[in-house]
């Protein structure tokens, strides 16, 4: 936590009152960064389908996913990310991503039942893995009084979501993809953060778990980005390992 601290200091973005940062704001990303399926989606996929008939392992169907997710988007754009503000649209923007995955893996069953069972099974606070330390960084900075935000490309089940998971609570603003019509790492939704709690940019922080959608445009655009590298694999300068880590940024409020 001290070479953070140290590193945050020596960040020429950082602005500096009385030898203290001056953060008012904090936003966070969803997935990857405050949560994530649990254990994967494919396990998630696999237990919901068994009693319709699926019987791919857990493994076939999360690599099934990762293929066909990208298959997906390229074949019909991230609509449910960005303009499927409706149910319904949300709903075939899905249903048509896991009837992919069912054919990937071989599937001959009742496509449509799985589905369902795959979208209730996600609705469960079961199917979600909150960080052990996403909250704590949470009260850490609520204690302190920094008002905080979430910043996430995301469908529009996040707001409910984030209630089942006791962590809406801790949130004044929700930017989300899907309501916005708009997706990291697009510029203005950056700047819709930015106008939402009427700050400067050098009076935020966000932190994030990719570098292409989350650390460099925010960076751009003058807010005090981090990336959450929870593996360890990434060479930024602008990394942490733990979201706790960041709790030496409250330390100077």
């Amino acid at each position: 936590m001290a070479k953070l601290w140290q590193r945050l200091a020596r960040d020429p973005g950082f602005m500096v009152c009385s030898s203290a940062l001056v953060i008012r704001f904090a936003y966070f990303d969803v997935g990857g960064t405050l949560l994530d399926p649990t254990p994967t989606v494919g396990r998630v996929y696999a237990e919901a389908g068994a009693p319709f008939g699926l019987t791919a392992s857990p493994e076939a169907i999360e690599a099934a996913f990762r293929r066909q997710w990208s298959a997906h988007i390229a074949a019909l754009g991230r609509r449910a990310l960005t303009l499927a503000k409706t149910e319904e649209e949300n709903l075939d923007w899905w249903r048509k991503l896991v009837y992919r995955v069912l054919a990937d893996v071989q599937f001959s069953g009742d496509e449509e039942a799985v589905f369902l069972a795959c979208w209730a099974a996600f609705e469960r606070k079961s199917a979600w893995h909150v960080y052990e330390d996403a909250r704590m960084t949470l009260d850490a900075f609520q204690a302190k009084g920094l008002r905080l935000g979430v910043l996430s490309n995301w469908d529009q089940r996040l707001p409910a979501l984030l209630e089942r998971l006791d962590l809406r609570q801790y949130f004044e603003e929700l930017v989300v993809s899907c309501f916005e019509g708009r997706e990291k790492p697009d510029r203005r939704l950056y700047e819709i953060a930015i106008e939402r709690v009427q700050l400067a940019p050098e009076e935020i922080l966000y932190v994030g778990d990719r570098e292409d959608l989350d650390l460099d445009p925010a960076r751009a655009l003058g807010i005090h980005a981090y990336v959450i590298d929870r593996r360890q694999r990434l060479e930024t300068p602008h990394r942490i390992t733990r979201l706790d880590e960041l709790i030496a940024l409250a330390q100077s409020l």
